[in-house]
């Protein structure tokens, strides 16, 4: 008897009532299905398996493994990465095209092409800090902080464990101005970011799509820059590079 995974072409031969025991025992499940790829019936013993296995009307057998969960998740988190890389280059190439932010700050430079950057604890090399984007002028450095949907937990921090806390955008900000001005310490991914910024102030800016009346007063209220979602910076679309 052969079963199938999803009408692939791979097939998994199943010869006696030991294996099909053992393939269900693993956390895998049988199913037989119509010709039309409808689900007919569960299978649970060998003897359905093998009468569904006889059939001539173009039925025939699934196999759902337990693997297939897994590859499910590991596709939906790859598509939320997926948006979330996406989202954060949009706000970022909007951070330096911000009317506002261009009034207190220009000229900047956008580092890293858009993307987000990465630092590093030199030795032993692990990652202590994730910035979703950086720009920067002579003087200052500006982090953008993206979120889908901006709420006042994201700017005042929120607990992660019973003695450890997210701190909220200004003691991420500060946790990156104390990274910055130890550079024999920590390190960046691209390396110039870190010599683009090193010894620099950090402006926290925080962006999104939403942005609730809570979140907006009470970043105005802690002097945290806003990049409008709705403003002129917002929706500056990166241009079409054709190769």
């Amino acid at each position: 008897m052969k079963v199938g995974k999803k009408r692939e072409p791979m097939k998994t031969p199943i010869r006696d009532e030991v294996e099909f025991e053992a393939l269900l025992a693993g956390g895998n499940t049988v199913r037989l299905m119509s010709a039309a790829n409808k689900p007919l019936q569960g299978i649970r013993n060998w003897q359905d398996a093998v009468a569904a296995s006889h059939r001539d009307d173009g039925a025939w057998l699934e196999l759902i493994s337990i693997a297939a969960p897994y590859d499910d998740d590991s596709s939906l988190w790859a598509g939320i990465n997926n948006r979330a890389t996406g989202m954060e280059s949009q706000t970022n190439h909007a951070m330096v095209h911000d009317p506002e932010l261009r009034r207190k700050y220009a000229p900047l430079r956008l580092l890293n092409g858009g993307r987000g950057v990465k630092f590093f604890l030199k030795n032993p090399k692990r990652v202590i800090l994730e910035v979703d984007g950086l720009a920067v002028n002579s003087t200052v450095v500006l982090a953008n902080e993206c979120k889908s949907a901006l709420d006042t937990l994201h700017i005042s921090g929120v607990p992660v464990s019973d003695d450890a806390a997210d701190g909220g955008v200004l003691q991420r900000a500060a946790d990156l101005e104390k990274v910055l001005a130890s550079t024999d310490v920590f390190c960046s991914e691209p390396p110039e970011v870190m010599e683009a910024c090193a010894g620099k102030k950090v402006i926290p800016v925080v962006s999104g799509i939403v942005i609730g009346a809570e979140a907006g007063a009470l970043r105005r209220s802690l002097g945290i820059e806003l990049l409008q979602p709705q403003g002129v910076g917002g929706a500056y679309t990166v241009p079409l590079v054709l190769q």
